[in-house]
């Protein structure tokens, strides 16, 4: 899976915080940057509205493929190719990007009713060794535990794993700039990292906010 949380190609004055004009960015429907939107006509797991993003209506693969529970008020990321995106650099538009898009402009939901963005299917090999070294450091034993990283850790080795996959991890440090870049949060960052590993499934990774 490609982790595609780039930001835009937009020229931005130079501020002290670490993302240009943060709380700025409002959410914009993909379609409107041309970019192709089908919606699956059933629902995932009896729970996901699922959409899949296309540079054009006769490719026969996809950017992406996004989900929306709109009940639980969160997102998912099924699968993510966003380095095909044959869109000019700058009019491309980000993983979060997209997710904010769909999430504001196709449900009707405002950033703050965001509770989680869940990464399926990770298969990136940066990031299947990063996870081995969060849980070297937690002395987990076993990758297929279920592992919860909070931001306000009780020992030292939490407080660096999650640092580690704010910073070190595309996936959390995408939804850490999104937070960040998109008015509406209302102060809202990354409380915890829930990591696990099903029999026979990739790697998956819960991102909570609040």
């Amino acid at each position: 899976m490609c982790s595609c949380f780039h930001l835009p190609h937009i020229h931005h004055h130079h501020t002290n915080s670490p993302f240009p004009f943060p709380n700025a960015k409002t959410p914009v429907d993909p379609e409107l940057h041309g970019y192709v939107l089908e919606k699956q006509e059933w629902l995932e797991a009896d729970t996901w509205h699922v959409w899949r993003v296309k540079n054009s209506s006769s490719d026969a693969g996809y950017l992406s493929k996004i989900g929306v529970d709109p009940r639980a008020n969160r997102l998912c990321v099924f699968d993510a190719n966003n380095k095909y995106d044959q869109f000019p650099a700058n009019s491309k538009l980000s993983l979060r990007d997209l997710m904010m898009g769909i999430w504001s402009k196709k449900h009707g939901k405002q950033p703050v009713e965001l509770r989680s963005v869940l990464i399926q299917s990770i298969v990136g090999a940066n990031v299947q060794a990063l996870r081995d070294d969060v849980y070297s450091l937690m002395k987990k034993g076993s990758t297929t535990d279920t592992l919860v990283i909070t931001c306000d850790g009780h020992t030292n080795e939490e407080k660096k794993a999650f640092k580690m996959l704010e910073e070190k991890n595309p996936h959390g440090n995408g939804v850490k700039k999104m937070v960040n870049e998109y008015e509406g949060f209302n102060g809202k960052k990354i409380k915890e990292f829930v990591l696990e590993q099903p029999p026979y499934h990739s790697l998956q990774m819960n991102i909570v906010i609040g």
